[in-house]
C-alpha cells in the first residue's frame, strides 16, 4: 500500500512530518473530498493496531476521501490546534470544516462516520443539502441569546420539566436521573443564521452528541426522537467541554432558523445524569448575512421531518415551560 508525501493521489495514505507539511497537504485537498486526517504516535499500541485498517480504509475509499497520518510529536502545532491530547485520533472534515471526530482505536466507529460523511458530500453536490455560503465580512457571529423567544424556549428531561430561563441566566442545567437524556428547545424571534457553539459541562456528566432538529411544528418527545433524522449532528470530545473554544457546526452551519432542538441521547461517561453548566448558540440574525435576499426554504440546511401526534407544539406554548479556535482550514 502506499505512503505518499506532499503529493496528492487518488488513493493511499498522505503523510505529514512537520506542521508546514500538513498545512501544505490540506491546502491541496479537493473541497469535493472528505479529509481525514489520523494523529498517532509510533511507540503507541492502539495506533499500531488500528494502522493496517486505516490503510485498508485509505485504499477503499481512495476516491473520495483523503487520509492524512500525522505523527503528533513531530506536528506540535496541529496537534495543539485540534486539541489532541491522547492517541489514536481522527478528525473528519468536509469544505476544511471539521465535521466529525472518533478517538481511540475503534474502526467500526471510523468506517461508519466515514461513510456518512461521504453520504453528506453527495447530498450537498445533488443540491438537496447545500453548504452554508460564506458570511459577509460585516457581519460578527455572536452569541444569538438576544433574539431567543425566552417564553417559547424550554428543556425536556427523563423525569420532569427544568426552568430553562434559569439555565440562560447561568444555572446549570441537570437532566432527571433515568438515561441522562435532554432536549433543549430554542425559539427565535426572527429567522437565524446559526453557525457554532460553546459548551461548558463536566467532563464525566457532559455530552457527548448533539443531534439538531430544525424548525419543526412540535416539540420531539423521547418516543419519536432517536427514530427521526436530525438535520445536523456532532460528536464532542472532551477538551470541547472547556466552554474556551468555538465547536463549528457541520456542513459550515444551519440557514432560516426559526426554532431549533437539540437533542442530547448520551453523556461522555454514560452517567445517569448529564450536566451543562452553559451552552451557548453563536451566528447572526439571517437579515444581517448574504442570505438576506434569498428564499430561506431554498438554502435552509434542514429536512422535512414528520413527528408524532403526541408531541407538544411550540407555537402554542402548551404545558408547563421547559429549558479556540474553530476547528478548521480556511
Amino acid at each position: 500500500m502506499s505512503r505518499l508525501r506532499g503529493n496528492p493521489s487518488m488513493s493511499g495514505i498522505r503523510v505529514a512530518t512537520s506542521d508546514d507539511e500538513l498545512e501544505t497537504l490540506v491546502r491541496n485537498v479537493a473541497m469535493d473530498k472528505l479529509l481525514i486526517i489520523y494523529f498517532y504516535l509510533p511507540w503507541c499500541g492502539s495506533c499500531q493496531k488500528i494502522n493496517p485498517l486505516v490503510d485498508a480504509f485509505a485504499d477503499k475509499y481512495g476516491q473520495a476521501a483523503v487520509f492524512i497520518r500525522v505523527n503528533a510529536e513531530k506536528c506540535p502545532g496541529a496537534a495543539k490546534k485540534h486539541h489532541v491530547s491522547k492517541v489514536p485520533i481522527f478528525m473528519l472534515f468536509i469544505n476544511r470544516v471539521k465535521v466529525d471526530r472518533v478517538e481511540g482505536a475503534s474502526p467500526s466507529e471510523l468506517e461508519t462516520k466515514i461513510r456518512r460523511n461521504l453520504a453528506e458530500i453527495k447530498v450537498q453536490q445533488a443540491g438537496l443539502n447545500p453548504p452554508v455560503a460564506p458570511m459577509s465580512h460585516a457581519v460578527k457571529m455572536s452569541d444569538v441569546s438576544q433574539f431567543l423567544n425566552k417564553q417559547q424556549c424550554r428543556c425536556i428531561n427523563d423525569l420532569v420539566p427544568t426552568p430553562f430561563q434559569a439555565f440562560l441566566d447561568g444555572k446549570k442545567l441537570v437532566s432527571g436521573k433515568g438515561l441522562g437524556r435532554m432536549i433543549l428547545v430554542y425559539a427565535f424571534r426572527e429567522k437565524m443564521v446559526i453557525t457554532a457553539l460553546k459548551i461548558k459541562a463536566p467532563v464525566y456528566s457532559g455530552p457527548k452528541t448533539l443531534r439538531f432538529f430544525v424548525n419543526l411544528h412540535k416539540v420531539l418527545d423521547f418516543a419519536v426522537v432517536s427514530q427521526m433524522s436530525c438535520a445536523s449532528e456532532l460528536t464532542l470530545a472532551e477538551t470541547d467541554l472547556t466552554g474556551e473554544h468555538t465547536v463549528e457546526l457541520r456542513s459550515g452551519g444551519l440557514v432560516g432558523i426559526e426554532n431549533l432542538q437539540i437533542f442530547i441521547p448520551e453523556n461522555m461517561t454514560k452517567n445517569r445524569k448529564t450536566e451543562i453548566e452553559f451552552l451557548t448558540l453563536i451566528g447572526a440574525p439571517m437579515s444581517l448575512t448574504t442570505f438576506a435576499n434569498n428564499d430561506s426554504s431554498a438554502i435552509a440546511t434542514t429536512k422535512s421531518m414528520s413527528v408524532s401526534a403526541n408531541a407538544e407544539d411550540i407555537l402554542g406554548g402548551a404545558g408547563p415551560s421547559k429549558r479556540a479556535t474553530a476547528d478548521a482550514y480556511i
